[in-house]
C-alpha cells in the first residue's frame, strides 16, 4: 500500500465534499493515532447524550441505532463535565494551531521507516495476532447513498471474540473508517446467553487506542487482561465513505432512461481484503464467523444481503427510513460478506428449478434483460447441488448485476454480484459468445458457494483452491445445461493453452504461493491461479476417474464445511477415496503427484523417442521455457513432475476415449522407457484429449507419420488432440525445439479442416507470428500466405448465419472472419464497411442495426479502423445512448480501432476522466483495447508511461494495470522497447503496486520476442516467400 507521509482523510474526497465534512468527526491519518486511558465507566454518559447502547436482544427489534439506555447523571454535573471537556478542547486546539503547520495535524507512526515525500515500504507482517478469534458479528449501518450527505457511513458493531491467549490487546483491520474512541467497549459474555446473547458481566478499562495504517490495524489495550477460552463482547460506533473505488462497500450510479436522472446505489466488493473499509472487522479469510446484519435505507429503496430479510421497522427519529433486519448467517469469511443498498427490481426463478428462493435483480431499465440468467441460474445450482451431493445451506441466493463492478463477478454468500455484461443477455443485441459467458459466468460463481465459501482456504496463498476449482467445474455445470454447446472441447483452448503461455516464463509462480502484503494477494487472481489451477484439476480428475474423482470431493466437502484448509487436506480426502475405489496404487498419494504441480511453477514437454523395431518409446520430461535462459540450466533441471501418460494410435484407442495413464513418469527420473502399441508403421500420439498438464515433442519420423494422417484424413485425430498438435508443435518451434517447417507441414491440413476448436488453436497462435512481424517488411509475405490458407474456410462460412449452425461453426466463422479483414482481404474488408454504412444510414441507428449479433464486434472495429472521425463519433453516440451492458463494451472496445492518433490519445485521455462517459470500470478496457491496436501500440505505452501514477490515483485501490503492461509488451521485439520497458520499471518500482509482477511478466516477454525474432524470423521469411511461390 502506497501512500503518502503527510496526508489528511480530507484528501480522499472531492473538493465539494471537503467543504461539508468539516463538522464531522475527523477520520485518522497515518500514523499511530491514540487515544490514552479511556475508562469505559464514563462511555455511557457519553453515549447517553449523544447515541445509543447497543441491544442485542433478539426478542425485540435489532438496531443498535434505537432503544437508548445507559447510567444517567444530574444536568449540574453533566454541565461541568461538558465545561471541562470544552476548555481542554479549546487548550488543546490552541496549542495544535501553534505549534503545528496549518491544516490537519498530522500523527506520525514510529514503526514505519519513511522519508519525507516517499511511500509507504511494503510490509509483510500484516496478520493480525492469534490471540483473538471472531465469532458473531452484529452490524448496523445507515449508508447515506446521497451527494448531500457526502455518502457517508454511520455504523455499529459489536463482536463476539473468544480469547484463545492472555492478552491485553485487541487487534482488528480497519481501513479508511473512523473509530469513535468514546464508544469502545468491551465487557464478559455471560456463558448462560451464549454467542449473540444480551447478558454482560464485566466491563473493561481502555488505555489506549491508536490506528496502524501500513498495517491497517486498529489496536485497543485495555487495563486488564482478557483470560483464554473466555467469550468478551467488543461494541464500537464508527464511521466509513461510500467511496467511488469499486472497493469496500461503495457507490455506484445509472441514468434513468425515463428521467434522465442520476440513480445512486450503495454496493460491496470486498475480496480479498476491503470488508475493513465498511466496519472494523477480523479480515481473513481462516477467521470465520456468524453476522447478522441491520441496513438502513429511505422507503423508495430496497436493500439485499447474503441472508433472507427477518424483519423491516421504522427507524426512530428518520420517519422517512427504515430498518432491514437479516437473519444471522452460517459461519463465513469477512470477504463474502455483502450488502446491497439499490431501487432494483427483480425476477423471481420458477421454484420447480431449484429449492431455494432463487431471484435475479437489476436495474428498471435492463430486468427484461436478466430472463436468461433467471432460467440458468437454478438449474446450474440444482445440478450442483447433485454434483457435490451436499444440498445449498442458505435459503436463498440472490444475483445482482451492477453498473459499476471491479471484477467480473464476486461469490459472495447467498448475494452473487455482478458486471452487467456477466449477468445479463439481450438475445435481440448480444452475441452468442456473450449468451455463452454468462452461463460461465453464472456457473463459476454458484460453484464458489461450496469451494470457496462452504470450504475456504485458510489464507489466500491456496487461493487456486477457491479459483482453480471453480474454473474447471464452471464447465461441468454449462454442459448439463446447454450439452450442444460442446463447452468440454472449448476448454483446452480457452484455459489449457492460455496459461500454458505465461506458465512458460520464468517470472510465471506456482499455483501455491506465498502471500503476505495485499498488493501480492491482487497479483495473484491471474492466469496461473484460475486456468492453470483448472487445468491442474482436469488433470486429476481424469487420472482418478470421475466416480473417485466425485466421491473424494463430496467427503472433503462434508469434513470440511463451515471450516478452513489447505491443499493438503484435499489430497488427504482424494487420496483415501481413490485407494478405497483402487484408482490409486496405494504406495502413491494424490499429494505427492499434485504438490509437483502446484509447488513449482512451469510444467514439462515430454520428448517422446520411439524405438520403432522394438516398439517401445523413450519418454523424457524437460522444463518447458520460451526463451531458455542458459545460465538457469542447473535450476531447469530441477524441476521434475509426476507426469500422467496416456496414448492413441490407429490400432490402439483410437477413439481416444481412454484417458487414463498408461504409465507414470516419475518425479525421480527425467525419463522411462515404456512398450507403446503402435506397429513401425503407425504414428503416436501421447497426451490423450491433453488431460495431462504439458507439452509433447516426437522424433521426426513419428512427425512425418502424423501430419501424414492429417493430410490424408483429419478426422482419423481427436478434434482437441488436433488442436493440441498446432499448439504444440507451434509452441516448440517458437522455442526453438522444433524447425518451423515441420510446425508448418503440421498446418497444411487445416485448408481441409472446418472444426472450429483447431482453428481457434491454430490462430491465437499465427497471432503471434502476424504480430512479430507487423512491421517488418516481410508482413506483405505473410499476409499473402495467410490470405491463400484463409480462403476457402472463408467462402465457406461467409457473412451469413443460417438456422442449423451450431455455436462451435457461428464462433469459427467469428474467427475466420476477423483473421481474413486483419490481414487486408479486400472483400472482407468491403463487406464489413458495408455493413457499417448501412447501420449508419438507418434512421433510428439505436433501435434499428442491421449487423448481425454475432459480427457486431467484427463490423464495429474495421468500420471503424477503415472510417473517418464520422464513423468513430457515430459509433460513440451508440456507445452513450445503449442500454445494453454487451452492445456499450463491443463498442468501447471497437472505438480503439481507430487509425487517427489524435481520436487514440483522446479516447485514452477520456477513459480517466470521471465525467466522460467512460466508467472507471472500463478504463484498462479501453487501454488495454488501444494497445492492442498497431497503430496505438506505442501510443499506450507512452500514455502509460507518461500518466502512471494520475492512473493509480483514478483507480486508488485495487490498482492494477497487469492486462494493459501485457497487451503493450506483447507487440515489442526491439532491443530499444526493451530498454523503454525497463526504464519504466526503474522509474515506477515503488508505485507498481500488484502491477508489479506483470511488469516483470512483460519485460520477459519482450525478451522472448527479441529473441524469436534472431532466431526465426528469416527461416520463416525465407519458408514463406518459398511456399507463396509454389502457390503461384
Amino acid at each position: 500500500m502506497n501512500l503518502s507521509r503527510r496526508i489528511s482523510y480530507g484528501s480522499l474526497l472531492s473538493k465539494d465534499e471537503k467543504s461539508d465534512y468539516s463538522t464531522k468527526t475527523p477520520v485518522p491519518v497515518p500514523g499511530c493515532y491514540k487515544f490514552s486511558e479511556m475508562s469505559t465507566e464514563s462511555v455511557p454518559f457519553l453515549m447517553a447524550v449523544s447515541r445509543e447502547q447497543l441491544t442485542m436482544d433478539n426478542g425485540k427489534a435489532e438496531s443498535m441505532f434505537s432503544h437508548p439506555n445507559g447510567c444517567y447523571v444530574s444536568r449540574t454535573k453533566a454541565f461541568g463535565f461538558i465545561l471541562l471537556v470544552t476548555l481542554l478542547a479549546v487548550a488543546v486546539g490552541f496549542i495544535t494551531y501553534n505549534m503545528t503547520p496549518c491544516g490537519t495535524p498530522i500523527l506520525t507512526t514510529p514503526s514505519t521507516d519513511l522519508t519525507e515525500g516517499s511511500s509507504f515500504k511494503k510490509l509483510t507482517d500484516v496478520l493480525l495476532p492469534t490471540n483473538i478469534r471472531p465469532l458473531y458479528y452484529k452490524i448496523d449501518l445507515i449508508p447515506y447513498i446521497d451527494p448531500t450527505k457526502n455518502f457517508t457511513i454511520d455504523g455499529k458493531i459489536a463482536i463476539d471474540i473468544l480469547c484463545l491467549e492472555e492478552t491485553q490487546k485487541i487487534t482488528v483491520h480497519v481501513k479508511n473508517v473512523t473509530v469513535h474512541p468514546s464508544t469502545v467497549l468491551l465487557s464478559m459474555v455471560s456463558k448462560s446467553r451464549g454467542i449473540g446473547g444480551n447478558d454482560e458481566t464485566v466491563s473493561f478499562t481502555v488505555k489506549n487506542q491508536e490506528y496502524d495504517i501500513p498495517r491497517e490495524f486498529y489496536n485497543i489495550t485495555f487495563n486488564q487482561s482478557l483470560k483464554p477460552m473466555v467469550t468478551y463482547r467488543l461494541y464500537m460506533e464508527f464511521e466509513a465513505l461510500l467511496g467511488d473505488e469499486l472497493a469496500g462497500f461503495y457507490r455506484s450510479s445509472y441514468t434513468d432512461k425515463a428521467t434522465n436522472e442520476t440513480r445512486w446505489i450503495g454496493v460491496t466488493q470486498f475480496q480479498a481484503t476491503d470488508a475493513r473499509r465498511a466496519f472494523p472487522c477480523f479480515d481473513e479469510p481462516s477467521l470465520k464467523a456468524e453476522f447478522e446484519v441491520s441496513l438502513g435505507r429511505i422507503r423508495n429503496m430496497t436493500t439485499l444481503s447474503n441472508m433472507d430479510l427477518r424483519t423491516t421497522e421504522d427507524m426512530v427519529g428518520k420517519p422517512d427510513w427504515v430498518w432491514d433486519h437479516y437473519n444471522k448467517s452460517v459461519p463465513m469469511s469477512t470477504y463474502l460478506v455483502a450488502f446491497a443498498v439499490t431501487d432494483f427490481e427483480y425476477l423471481e426463478s420458477n421454484r420447480s428449478y431449484s429449492k431455494p428462493l432463487f431471484r435475479v435483480w437489476a436495474r428498471k431499465d435492463a430486468i427484461e434483460q436478466s430472463k436468461f440468467s433467471q432460467e440458468v441460474g437454478p438449474k446450474i445450482l440444482t445440478h450442483f447441488e447433485e454434483y457435490f451431493n451436499i444440498d445449498f445451506p442458505l435459503p436463498k441466493l440472490d444475483m445482482i448485476a451492477l453498473p459499476d463492478f471491479s471484477a467480473g463477478a464476486m461469490e459472495n454468500w447467498g448475494l452473487i454480484t455482478y458486471r452487467e455484461t456477466a449477468m445479463l443477455f439481450d438475445p435481440n443485441v448480444s452475441s452468442d459468445s456473450s449468451m455463452q459467458r454468462v452461463a460461465v459466468v453464472i456457473a463459476h460463481e454458484i460453484a464458489h458457494q461450496w469451494f470457496g465459501n462452504l470450504v475456504t482456504p485458510s489464507w489466500w496463498s491456496d487461493l487456486w483452491l477457491n479459483e482453480g476449482f471453480a474454473s474447471y467445474v464452471e464447465y461441468i455445470g454449462v454442459d448439463m445445461v446447454f450439452p450442444e454447446w460442446k463447452i468440454l472441447e472449448q476448454f483446452v483452448t480457452d484455459e489449457v493453452h492460455e496459461v500454458f503461455g505465461l506458465d512458460a516464463l520464468d517470472s510465471s509462480h506456482p499455483i501455491s504461493v506465498q502471500v503476505h502484503h495485499p498488493d501480492e494477494i491482487s497479483e495473484i487472481f491471474d492466469t496461473i491461479s484460475y486456468s492453470k489451477g483448472a487445468s491442474i484439476i482436469r488433470m486429476m480428475n481424469h487420472f482418478l476417474t470421475q466416480p473417485s474423482f466425485n466421491k473424494g470431493l463430496t467427503n472433503y466437502l462434508n469434513k470440511w464445511k463451515y471450516n478452513n484448509t489447505e491443499q493438503s487436506n484435499l489430497w488427504t480426502a482424494l487420496t483415501e477415496q481413490a485407494h478405497l475405489d483402487k484408482t490409486l496404487d496405494n504406495h502413491l498419494t494424490v499429494g505427492e503427484i499434485m504438490d509437483t504441480w502446484t509447488l513449482q511453477k512451469g510444467f514439462p514437454v515430454v520428448l517422446v523417442e520411439r524405438n520403432y523395431p522394438q516398439k517401445t518409446a523413450n519418454f523424457t520430461q524437460v522444463k518447458f521455457s520460451l526463451n531458455r535462459n542458459e545460465s538457469l540450466a542447473a535450476e531447469y533441471d530441477s524441476y521434475k513432475w509426476w507426469v500422467p501418460i496416456s496414448y492413441a494410435t490407429s490400432d490402439y484407442n483410437n477413439n481416444f476415449t481412454k484417458t487414463r495413464p498408461e504409465f507414470w513418469i516419475s518425479k525421480k527420473y527425467k525419463s522411462r522407457t515404456h512398450e507403446v502399441h503402435a506397429d513401425k508403421r503407425d504414428w503416436l500420439i501421447v497426451n490423450v484429449q491433453e488431460t495431462g498438464f504439458y507439452r509433447v515433442n516426437y522424433d521426426q519420423k513419428n512427425w512425418n507419420f502424423i501430419i501424414n494422417q492429417l493430410n490424408t484424413d483429419h478426422k482419423k485425430i481427436h478434434t482437441v488432440n488436433r488442436a493440441q498438435l498446432l499448439d504444440d508443435s507451434l509452441n516448440l518451434a517458437r522455442a526453438s525445439l522444433l524447425p518451423y517447417d515441420v510446425t508448418f507441414n503440421v498446418t497444411q491440413f487445416l485448408r481441409n479442416d472446418e472444426d472450429y476448436i483447431p482453428w481457434q488453436a491454430f490462430l491465437n497462435n499465427f497471432h503471434y507470428i502476424s504480430t512479430m512481424f507487423l512491421r517488418s517488411p516481410s508482413f506483405g509475405s505473410f499476409k499473402k500466405y495467410m490470405v491463400e490458407l484463409l480462403e476457402k474456410q472463408y467462402e465457406r462460412v461467409g457473412f451469413v448465419e443460417t438456422p442449423t449452425d451450431s455455436m462451435l461453426m457461428k464462433y469459427h466463422r467469428i474467427n475466420i472472419l476477423s483473421m481474413t479483414c486483419s490481414v487486408g482481404h479486400p472483400d472482407c474488408i468491403d463487406q464489413a464497411k458495408n455493413f457499417f454504412s448501412d447501420w449508419m444510414n438507418k434512421t433510428d441507428p439505436d433501435n434499428d442495426n442491421p449487423i448481425p449479433t454475432n459480427l457486431r464486434r467484427l463490423i464495429y472495429c474495421n468500420g471503424i479502423r477503415f472510417g473517418s472521425e464520422r464513423e468513430w463519433d457515430f459509433a460513440w453516440q451508440r456507445y452513450l445512448g445503449s442500454n445494453v451492458a454487451y452492445e456499450k463494451a463491443i463498442i468501447l472496445t471497437a472505438l480503439a480501432c481507430s487509425r487517427e492518433t489524435w481520436i487514440l490519445n483522446r479516447y485514452m485521455i477520456w477513459s480517466i476522466k470521471p465525467d466522460s462517459g467512460i466508467r472507471k470500470q472500463d478504463c484498462r478496457s479501453v487501454l488495454a483495447a488501444v494497445a492492442g491496436n498497431d497503430v496505438g501500440n506505442f501510443l499506450a505505452f507512452n500514455f502509460v508511461r507518461d500518466r502512471w501514477l494520475e492512473i493509480k490515483n483514478y483507480f486508488s485501490t485495487g490498482f492494477s494495470m497487469g492486462r494493459v503492461i501485457k497487451s503493450i509488451a506483447g507487440k515489442l521485439n526491439t532491443k530499444f522497447e526493451l530498454m523503454e520497458l525497463q526504464d519504466f520499471k526503474s522509474r515506477y518500482e515503488s508505485d507498481l503496486g500488484s502491477s508489479a509482477r506483470a511488469v516483470e511478466q512483460a519485460i520477459e516477454t519482450v525478451q522472448a520476442n527479441i529473441a524469436w525474432m534472431d532466431k526465426n524470423f528469416k527461416v520463416i521469411t525465407d519458408w514463406l516467400e518459398q511456399s507463396n511461390m509454389i502457390s503461384v
